[in-house]
């Protein structure tokens, strides 16, 4: 289950922190945007992130073929 939380972000190791805080921290300093440019219009991308916020949480929700539901 510990990977399982790091995965969702829930827990993460020190490295990978302080990786991206260095790298994220480079990028404010040049003026780019932290995570990148989309160029999907703004309603595509609210749209998206409603779509999969929590998602991997859900799947318990959805039964299988063999009538049953599948549990994390």
């Amino acid at each position: 289950m510990l990977s399982l939380a790091r995965f969702w972000g829930l827990s993460e190791n020190q490295r990978e922190y302080d990786r991206d805080l260095d790298e994220l921290s480079q990028r404010a300093r040049e003026g780019k945007p932290l995570y990148g440019e989309s160029y999907q219009p703004e309603w595509v991308q609210g749209t998206a992130f409603r779509n999969s916020q929590f998602s991997q949480l859900k799947f318990c929700t959805y039964p299988t073929s063999m009538g049953w539901n599948v549990y994390l």
